[in-house]
Order: structure tokens, then sequence, then C-alpha cells
């Protein structure tokens, strides 16, 4: 079973049980000893939540992560913080935490995934951050029972480490029981490593064959970033602004106080946003907002250099529909490269810090609700109808951009005759999964058949099903990104 699945089925088991687990005091003491209290910590694998609530209280900024759904949603009653639901190889943090606490985060890792996973804590990392880990002893991998499981040599795991960036602080073992419960028969090997300076050691492939290459410059990342900030630029002072459409966020305040007393946008753009850029690098770190400081900068500048002319004149449906579109493709460009126009989302993030019990997004929506309601006491309640309809469209076209706009179909087909179901969709061109699965009512065993196929091959799909085995249960469902051979190669 998937480590993710077993988590998920046994969540309510697995949190009684580890939720007041004792961690051994001196192995915190010895990870916190290179920090400085209200350093940024990930919770990788962070479970219960236990160890995220404990680094909380002592005053450090915990940002727990998860790859198991109910496993965080049991943390995050427990913690009152926000968990991010996220599998390891999704990771894409940079240079964001001066900690990474990932404790047993790593023994239902295949072996030959760790590089890429130790690449990403590792960029997580700031220049000098440093990653706990722990592992069991031992020289076994694979299954065991319903898990799977990688034990590590204390050399191995050293070198693993090296390999992928990190100078080995220390390493030590513990002895059976003496860590955790559940694993009796073997010792637990512990690491503090330091990520190494300079912009090299990405291991890519085998281990043993190291690669020490470039980082990848992060100029288009920041050239998106200003396109992007630019778009949204467009949409403000072009389409929202001439009609009065208020949508929230700074540039609502912006439009209303120039309505009200001639305040040009990008003034109160800056008065609003420096504030909060200097506030949140006080209380976050130059590392939180350098991205949000070029994109504040960039919108800043669009609003100020841009020609004041109303694209759209007199209709307010095409106002919001276009003005939307155009800020959702600026908005989902900026997010693409983990940026934002500061603003409201600034705002709200600043005052999650404070009132923990609220999630970013329900603070964020009360401030930009608070914002359109004083658009309507402006400009009239029908102008706030409309903003909602732009509100729907920026979505919309933001999370097309995000997530990618290559949509499929997933089917589920359950046949007696699979193998010549399979090797027609094979002869497709399509790759094809047996699942393994087993009826409720009859309890008899057969294999699923599962394929993820484009749009237009669904219909040819579900055709030859019907051709072969008309009594087959097909299940259809949309796919709304695909990586991989075939589909929509990864991003370099």
């Amino acid at each position: 079973m998937d480590a993710i699945d077993y988590y998920n089925k046994y969540a309510a088991k697995i949190f009684e049980e580890t939720v007041e687990e004792e961690v051994t005091e001196e192995v915190r003491e010895e990870f916190l000893s290179h920090l400085d209290e209200g350093d940024t910590i990930l919770d990788l694998g962070c479970g219960s939540g236990r160890d995220s609530l404990d680094f909380y209280e002592r005053g450090y900024d915990v940002t727990p992560l998860d790859g198991a759904v109910e496993m965080c949603r049991l943390a995050e009653v427990h913690t009152d913080l926000e968990v991010l639901c996220e599998k390891y190889e999704d990771m894409d943090f940079d240079d964001a935490f001066d900690g990474v606490w990932a404790k047993e985060a790593f023994i239902h890792v295949p072996k030959n995934e760790m590089e890429d996973i130790l690449d990403r804590v590792r960029n997580a990392l700031t220049r000098k951050g440093v990653l706990y880990t722990s592992v069991c002893e031992g020289e076994f991998e694979g299954f065991s029972g319903e898990l799977y499981f990688s034990d590590y040599e204390k050399g191995e795991l050293e070198e693993l480490l090296e390999d992928c960036g990190f100078q080995i602080l220390k390493t030590w073992t513990t002895k059976e029981g003496e860590f955790r419960r559940g694993y009796e028969g073997s010792g637990w090997i512990h690491a503090l490593a330091r990520r190494k300076e300079g912009r090299v050691y990405f291991c890519r492939g085998q281990r043993g064959r190291r690669s020490m290459v470039e980082k990848r410059s992060g100029v288009r990342d920041y050239l998106i970033i200003i396109l992007g900030a630019f778009i949204v630029g467009f949409s403000i002072k072009n389409i929202y602004d001439p009609q009065g459409l208020v949508t929230g966020g700074v540039s609502g305040i912006a439009i209303i106080l120039k309505e009200k007393v001639g305040l040009p946008l990008w003034v109160t753009n800056l008065a609003v946003n420096g504030p909060l850029f200097l506030l949140s690098l006080k209380l976050k770190g130059w590392k939180f907002v350098k991205r949000v400081l070029v994109a504040e900068a960039a919108l800043t500048v669009s609003l100020a250099v841009l020609p004041e002319y109303a694209f759209l004149k007199d209709d307010l449906l095409l106002t919001a529909l276009f003005g939307g579109v155009f800020c959702g493709v600026g908005t989902g460009m900026m997010l693409l490269c983990h940026a934002t126009t500061g603003g409201t989302d600034t705002m709200a993030a600043l005052i999650h810090t404070r009132l923990r019990h609220y999630s970013i997004n329900q603070i964020l929506q009360v401030l930009d609700g608070i914002v359109v309601i004083l658009g309507a006491t402006v400009f009239g309640v029908h102008y706030a109808f409309y903003a909602v309809i732009a509100v729907a469209a920026l979505a919309k076209t933001s999370d097309g951009i995000i997530e990618g706009m290559h949509y499929a179909k997933a089917a589920y087909i359950i046949t007696d005759k699979k193998e010549r179901v399979a090797q027609e969709i094979m002869d497709m061109n399509r790759g094809v999964t047996l699942i393994d699965a087993r009826g409720a009512y009859t309890g008899e065993r057969r294999d699923m058949v599962f394929c993820v196929v484009s749009k237009k091959e669904i219909v040819e799909v579900k055709e030859l099903v019907r051709r072969i085995d008309p009594r087959a249960f097909v299940i259809v469902s949309d796919v709304r990104e695909v990586l991989g051979e075939g589909f929509m190669e990864y991003r370099q």
C-alpha cells in the first residue's frame, strides 16, 4: 500500500498513538541550538503536528507539511496552524526556511527517490539552513506488511547527504525503542546537516554519480513576474478603473480614492503596499518578500506609466469578463513564480500571525469583501454584482494558468475481458494500469483497467469497451493536469 494511502486510512489511530508520544528533548535541543528564536522551520511529514506545536509555542515560525490529507486535517485541529498538504516530490520552496525538521520523514521513501527529495529540501533551506532527520538503522529495503521501508547504515546516510549538498554537522545512533514505539528490533540513526554554501549541488539520477551543476537562474522568473504585474496593471488602469469596477484588494482602494479625491492609482498602491512590505520584511525576513517587492514595484510602475485609456466603454459585462481574464493571466503568471502583488494578500498573511485560528483565505475574503462593500457605496450596488463576475473570471483564469490547460479524461473500466480492453487501449499508444479490486457484494476479485487519455480519445475508449464487453462498467472523470510521457512534459 502507498504510504500516503496508509496514513489516510489509519489517520485517527496514528494520531492517537503519536500526538502524546514523548520525543527525546536532547534531539530537539540539538536541532534548535543552530537556530535563533523566531526563525522559520519546515516540519516535514508533520503527522499529528506534535512537533510543530512545540516549535510554535517556543516562538518559532513553523510551517507544518504532510502528504496525507486526513493527517493534515487532524494536525490543523490539534495545532491551530495552517498545514500544507503536499507530497515531498511536489515541494517547490526557494530559500525559505532556516531549519527543516524531518524526523522519520523518509522511512517510507524508496532510496532511488531520495536524491530528488533532498534536492528540494536543500532548495527550501536558507544559505546556512539546517536539516535534522532520522532513519531506521539497517540494510533492509522493501515492503514489510502494508508499508515500504528504507533502512540505512550510518555511512550510507552520511554519503547521501553529502552527495546532495549538505555538510554533516553530527550523526549519532539511539537504541531500539528509545525513540519511537513500534519499530522494535533496530536502532535509529540521527543526522544534523547544514546546507553547503554556493550555488552547486544538485544530485540527479543514481546516487554516487555526483553532478555539481549551477542552480538555475531566477532571471526568467523575475521577468515573468514583471510581465504579469504589467498585465495586472493594464487590467486595473485601462479596464476596471474607467468603469469604476471595484474587485477588492489595494487596487479597489486605489480606484475608490481616485474617484473621491483624485489620487493617482500608483500613489495609493505605493502608499498602502510600502508600509505592508516593511512590516512583512521585519516579521518574515527578506527571503519571503523579495519576489513580492519585485511584483509590487512592477505594478506600481505600470500604474504610473501606462497611458490612461478606456478600452471598454459603457459595457460593465465585458469589463467584468475581460478585466477578470487579463487580471487572472497576470496573477497566474506571478503565482507560478511564487510571487504576488502584496496588498491584501500580505495584510492577510500578517494578520494570520496573530489570528492563527482563521486561515489566510478566510481573512483575505473578509478584507476584500470590505473593499467591495466600500466600492458599492461609491459607485452603486449593481457595480458590486459585476465585480463578482470579474472575481470569478479572475479565479478561473488564474487557476488555468497555474494548473495548466491540458485537460484529459480518466477511465476506470471493470470488465471480464480486461486483457483485450487493455491491449486495444495500448494500441492507441496510451498506457494502462491494472488495479486489483474486489466487489463488496460478491467478494469477487478482479482487475480494474485504468487509463488516462485526451478528451478526444475518450470517445474511442468508450466505443471499444462497448464493442468488446457491453456489460462492462465504465467510470469517466475529468483530469485537470497530466505530466509525463504522452502528455505535458515536466518543467525543466
